[in-house]
């Protein structure tokens, strides 16, 4: 299943960019989901499984850009799949994975 183009273009532009690093970074990512999400129908949905199936990907800031999109949109159901990259080998991944759990147990 292809991604809509919004969606593709969004995850290669910021997937080195993204950390969570601060909570002004944060904020900042967060707000811009947000609106790229609002101008799209049914946009957090499309946002959310295109998210969960880059969760899979070889690339560390493609997981990293792909856990900030699951903070702002994901859904308790999504606990399991974040869960998995507790263990991950990269340091930043585990991070944002913790990060992005402890929002998604906040639901």
């Amino acid at each position: 299943m292809s991604e809509p183009t919004w969606i593709e273009f969004d995850f290669k532009r910021h997937r080195s960019e993204l950390a969570f690093s601060t909570p002004f970074q944060m904020k900042f990512h967060c707000e811009r989901i947000q609106t790229l999400i609002a101008g799209v129908p049914n946009g957090a949905e499309e946002l959310r499984v295109a998210a969960l199936r880059r969760l899979h990907s070889h690339h560390d800031g493609e997981i990293v850009a792909a856990l900030l999109a699951v903070y702002v949109v994901g859904k308790i159901d999504d606990i399991p799949a974040v869960e998995r990259l507790l263990d991950y080998r990269n340091e930043r991944v585990r991070n944002a994975a913790k990060t992005c759990l402890f929002q998604l147990k906040r639901r």
